[in-house]
């Protein structure tokens, strides 16, 4: 059964208040029955050494020294004494004397015995060679015993009563120091697609649970920010769709309106054909972006990125000469990957290069080797991008709207790159500053 966290702290914080109590009862029990003896033992050795001093320096015969003793030793109250010469009882205050002997009796250390239904503790050290006289004297110990009963008792009810006291102090410092996760479940309960601008007030919370606040915003933020995007490519791919699709709606109901001859017809597929192709791209791109997710594997064999970046220079030649846009291509390296993912990649980058270039300017791309990375620079001059734009550049359906007119394009190009580079263990970053946007691309080396 899985408890709450507030039950297991109550039950932690039980256990170890019960601990603490039991040990802290046991000490004092054990301190308290430790002077008790400690007292007890004082007193019998005084009582002790009085009577051996009188004894051992006494010139008396034993018959007048046994009728001193019974003069000496009247029967105080809780006292009772036991005098051995050479083996053989003298003197006895028991009424049963011959119920002990000097073999009953542990040599110098307190001895606890019942006579006659009552607790006695004894005393006996053996006599000296030059010592005649053993003596044992025995204390009456009832009323120690019966306070060690009333004071266990008392600590009893006590320890009980606290611990009743400490568990519910505990529960309610528990439920206080819990209270701050009930709002972040409050706060969670409210968070749907129309209300993602709740945020939980991180002053309010306790030292321990700020960072865990500052990441749960975080998470807001970042869910906010997707969800805003994702509407927006909603938005931005219903109508990159309904665009084609309304050509081809329009072109088909144009060639069937009347009757045509078959070029005209040919005419009207080759350009249905190329909405079906931009179509297909757009389709393509997401299902790219969906594989990467789910972690890509790709087939990798040596690439000359040089070779690679010239193809690609070919490629955009003639869309690049229109504007008077020229390439600037230096520096050569190898690396290992997935050519045809890798040629995607730099395509979808340098396009936007090419589309976002100022006319009469030049592109440079850069190629650099490093001890164990390649390090591929491309920069146009253009309309430079705000700061902060550049950490967004490269997420889905991201366009920078306020900082480049639309030119086409659904906003995954760059995002295909990034994915295609993470694919390929590297770096991808973007930097813009003075009419210049470069982009950044760090590959493992062959």
């Amino acid at each position: 059964m899985n408890l709450s966290i507030a039950s297991r702290l109550i039950g932690f914080f039980t256990l170890i208040s019960l601990l603490v109590l039991v040990l802290l009862g046991g000490l004092l029990a054990h301190t308290v029955q430790h002077h008790f003896d400690e007292m007890d033992l004082a007193e019998l050795q005084t009582k002790q050494q009085q009577i051996r001093l009188y004894t051992e320096n006494n010139q008396l015969d034993q018959a007048e020294l046994i009728a001193q003793l019974n003069h000496l030793l009247p029967r105080e109250a809780g006292w009772h004494y036991l005098l051995f010469n050479q083996h053989t009882l003298r003197y006895s205050s028991i009424d049963s004397p011959h119920l002990f002997t000097p073999d009953d009796f542990n040599a110098n250390q307190l001895q606890r015995i019942m006579l006659e239904n009552q607790a006695y503790v004894s005393w006996f050290a053996p006599a000296a060679d030059n010592q005649a006289w053993w003596v044992i004297s025995l204390k009456n110990i009832d009323h120690h015993e019966h306070f060690m009963q009333m004071f266990i008792q008392l600590l009893l009810v006590g320890s009980l009563i606290a611990l009743l006291v400490m568990v519910g102090l505990g529960w309610w410092m528990v439920r206080q120091g819990l209270r701050p996760l009930k709002h972040f479940s409050q706060l969670a309960t409210k968070v749907s697609g129309q209300h993602l601008t709740e945020r939980l007030d991180i002053n309010t919370l306790p030292t321990e649970l700020q960072p865990l606040g500052q990441a749960f915003n975080a998470m807001l933020d970042r869910l906010e920010n997707a969800f805003q995007r994702l509407s927006q490519f909603s938005a931005d791919l219903a109508h990159e769709f309904r665009t084609p699709i309304n050509n081809l709606m329009m072109q088909s109901q144009v060639a069937l309106s009347q009757p045509r001859d078959k070029a005209d017809y040919q005419d009207i597929l080759v350009s249905n054909i190329e909405e079906f192709e931009r179509l297909a791209r757009m389709v393509n791109d997401m299902l790219l972006l969906a594989k990467t997710d789910q972690g890509l594997d790709i087939e990798t064999q040596p690439v000359e990125l040089q070779a690679l970046c010239r193809q690609l220079i070919d490629y955009f030649e003639l869309p690049a000469a229109e504007r008077h846009i020229h390439f600037d291509l230096q520096g050569q390296g190898t690396v290992k990957g997935n050519g045809e993912l890798l040629r995607r990649a730099l395509a979808n980058i340098l396009g936007n290069a090419v589309r976002h270039a100022y006319s009469n300017s030049t592109i440079q791309i850069r190629l650099k080797q490093t001890k164990n990375q390649l390090e591929i620079k491309i920069c146009n001059q253009g309309e430079t991008i705000p700061a902060e734009h550049l950490n967004k550049l490269f997420e889905r359906f991201y366009r920078v709207e306020s900082a480049r007119p639309h030119q086409g394009g659904s906003g995954l190009g760059l995002a295909i790159s990034r994915a295609i580079i993470l694919v390929h263990q590297g770096t991808i970053h973007a930097t813009s500053q003075d009419n210049h946007t470069c982009f950044h691309i760090s590959l493992n080396k062959l």
